[in-house]
C-alpha cells in the first residue's frame, strides 16, 4: 500500500511541476509589464495621510494596542484622457504615491504596472511567499490605474520634470 501512496504522491508532484513550469514560461519580469502612457490632466486631487505605527508585543494587553503617528505620505488622485487612440486604453483615473507638481490642462507620460500576480503552485509558503515565488503576467487596463512615474511634459511635448513614487524601484 506504501509504495502506490508513494507513486500517487510522485505522480501528482510530477504534474505540479509541469503545470508550474508552462505557467512559468508564461510568465514576465516584472520591469516588462511597466507601459508608458500619454495624458491630458483634467484634474488633479493632491492631499496627505498620517501614517500610523502600531508597538504590539506579548506583553500588551489584548484591545489595548498602543499606536504613534511616523510621518505621513502624499497621495494623488489624477484624472486623466488618454491621448493614446489605443480603444483598449480606459484609464480615466491615476493613484501615484508620492509628491508632484501637475495640475489640470497639463500633459503628462505616465509609467504604470501592468499585470497580474500568481502564487507559484511550488511557492515554499502560501502564508509568506518569496519573491522568487510570484509570477507575473500581462493584463488589460482598467480604469483606475497606479502610476510609478509622473514626467511632466512642456509645450512641445517635452520632459520638463519627473516625479517617482516611493516604490518605484521595486518595478525597474
Amino acid at each position: 500500500m506504501t509504495n502506490q501512496a508513494d507513486d500517487i504522491y510522485e505522480a501528482g508532484k510530477r504534474i505540479m511541476k509541469e503545470r508550474h513550469n508552462a505557467l512559468k514560461e508564461k510568465s514576465k519580469p516584472l520591469k516588462d509589464l511597466v507601459v508608458s502612457e500619454i495624458f491630458e490632466v483634467l484634474m488633479v486631487n493632491q492631499y496627505t495621510e498620517n501614517m500610523i505605527v502600531s508597538h504590539f508585543d506579548y506583553h500588551t494587553p489584548i484591545g489595548a494596542i498602543p499606536t504613534s503617528e511616523a510621518g505621513c505620505k502624499s497621495k494623488i488622485i489624477i484624472k486623466v484622457k488618454p491621448l493614446s487612440k489605443d480603444p483598449k486604453n480606459i484609464i480615466d483615473t491615476l493613484l501615484f504615491d508620492g509628491f508632484a507638481h501637475i495640475v489640470g490642462e497639463n500633459y503628462i507620460t505616465a509609467k504604470i504596472p501592468r499585470y497580474e500576480e500568481k502564487i507559484s503552485l511550488l511557492a515554499t509558503s502560501l502564508i509568506r511567499p518569496n519573491i522568487d515565488d510570484y509570477l507575473f503576467f500581462d493584463r488589460a487596463f482598467k480604469k483606475e490605474e497606479r502610476a510609478i512615474e509622473l514626467i511632466l511634459l512642456g509645450k512641445l511635448m517635452n520632459p520638463i520634470a519627473e516625479y517617482r513614487s516611493a516604490d518605484y524601484a521595486k518595478y525597474i
